[in-house]
């Protein structure tokens, strides 16, 4: 076989943003779109330059076939990618889903034997190098294992153990765009600088509150993860002020105002994503009790671009070779040419 053929989802992380970064509890979706990706063993086009997620990918899993003894293909490796609907500005994690993606393809095409926690570790290792050894890779668990996600002592070189969960079919995403790009590098550099007692109180209520997300995502009942998402929400509000970071934007509590006759019973919850200061904000709503048309009413004043996702319950696999990608391929590789690597452990 000279062709492999892959799917990935993309991610969201929904609660612990910067603390897993310590090794605190983190929490994380897999979403649409899938990212396909083929991979030729007898390709005409050269590697792409200017790729260090392909290249960290590459590196790590000649390693590991080396290791296992297995035969490395033939021929010039190439790959293609397909995409959907965009993602780039959409805070969706186009990194993980690529280094996740292609991770897998290459370790079918030398024949690694590899469970899904070994491709977990693959990929998050190969992540990290080319982000210069930061990130917890709860990103690339959320794409590998797909669903809803959870990992503690992510902030070491070895792979965190991973849960995964059923993400409640009641509970609908929608990511509201915020027109706004995330200077991640900058926010955990204010973050890494900042005195350990700076804002002690309001980050221990905020792990608190992200406890308590984890202990609501183990039971799988939809209204009582959107209550502990919303209480996530209000601490880390309070801990973004004290802590002079813009986790919580002006933007999203603007949100959170205009929301407020959808927030009774706190069946909608408005949440930061990742890192915050930017990218995407998320809607958590009731899907029996608010419509979607109620919140985009509610969305228009602030003409931003907004879209439904769907929780995707499985995470990377292999698919059949089914339709050439043509030029949409060329498009999804030129925006992964150069990724910004992110470093918040999303």
């Amino acid at each position: 076989m000279s062709q492999w053929t892959v799917s990935s989802p993309h991610k969201l992380l929904i609660s612990g943003a910067y603390t897993v970064l310590d090794g605190h509890t983190s929490l994380a979706i897999a979403v649409e779109p899938e990212m396909k990706l083929t991979l030729n063993a007898q390709s005409v086009d050269a590697w792409p330059r200017n790729n260090p997620f392909a290249d960290a990918v590459r590196e790590v899993i000649l390693q590991e076939a080396n290791a296992q003894g297995c035969d490395l293909p033939l021929g010039t490796l190439g790959f293609e990618t397909h995409l959907e609907l965009p993602v780039h500005g959409w805070g969706v994690g186009s990194s993980a889903a690529f280094t996740t993606a292609l991770t897998h393809a290459m370790s079918l095409s030398v024949g690694l034997d590899c469970t899904q926690q070994k491709l977990f570790a693959l990929a998050r290792k190969a992540h990290r190098i080319a982000q210069n050894g930061q990130g917890s890779g709860l990103d690339i668990a959320a794409c590998t294992f797909g669903g809803l996600v959870a990992a503690k002592d992510a902030h070491t070189d070895q792979a965190p153990t991973v849960q995964h969960f059923v993400w409640p079919r009641e509970i609908g995403v929608l990511l509201i765009r915020s027109e706004k790009k995330a200077d991640t590098r900058q926010m955990i550099h204010t973050y890494r600088q900042a005195p350990k007692e700076q804002a002690q109180c309001e980050r221990d209520d905020l792990l608190a509150s992200v406890e308590r997300v984890y202990l609501a995502a183990q039971q799988g009942e939809g209204q009582g993860l959107l209550q502990a998402l919303a209480e996530n929400s209000r601490y880390e509000t309070c801990w973004s002020q004290a802590m002079e970071i813009p986790l919580v934007t002006p933007l999203q509590q603007q949100l959170d105002q205009a929301f407020a006759p959808l927030q009774k019973d706190q069946s909608l919850v408005i949440k930061s994503l990742g890192a915050g200061g930017g990218d995407s904000i998320g809607c958590f709503y009731r899907k029996d009790l608010i419509s979607l048309a109620d919140i985009m009413t509610c969305l228009q004043p602030f003409t931003l671009q907004a879209r439904p996702v769907q929780v995707m319950a499985k995470g990377v696999h292999q698919v059949e070779q089914t339709r050439s990608f043509g030029q949409l391929s060329v498009l999804a590789t030129n925006v992964l040419a150069s990724p910004t690597p992110s470093t918040s452990g999303a």
